[in-house]
């Protein structure tokens, strides 16, 4: 996993990932995925967001000097509150938020 750059959860509980990537939250207290340059979040609700904790994990990230440049979040069943989504903006570099109709089959490529 040390030469991962994208990492995307679907629909899953985002919570343990999150922390596990916060080096001061997951049981090791190493730096996993340093090489990390984008997570995207596919959620169906806003209570599948934890803003906090993904502002605290970039914030723990820098300090141990690998920034994540890129967080995409896809709301895919409502709309997640923006406001919150855009206060991500003070830790990540770029925020991005969308909004489809369903998340990729578990075989698809990003498009790029």
């Amino acid at each position: 996993m040390g030469d991962l750059r994208t990492l995307t959860l679907d629909r899953s509980n985002n919570l343990p990932f999150i922390l596990t990537l916060s080096p001061q939250k997951n049981s090791s207290k190493i730096m996993p995925c340093p090489k990390l340059e984008e997570i995207i979040l596919y959620v169906e609700c806003s209570n599948q967001l934890y803003v906090k904790e993904l502002m605290t994990m970039a914030e723990e990230r820098v300090s141990r000097g690998a920034k994540l440049p890129v967080i995409t979040i896809v709301s895919t069943e409502e709309l997640a509150p923006t406001k919150e989504v855009f206060q991500l903006r003070k830790r990540v570099s770029c925020v991005e938020y969308k909004f489809d109709d369903a998340p990729p089959e578990w075989d698809a490529l990003p498009e790029r």
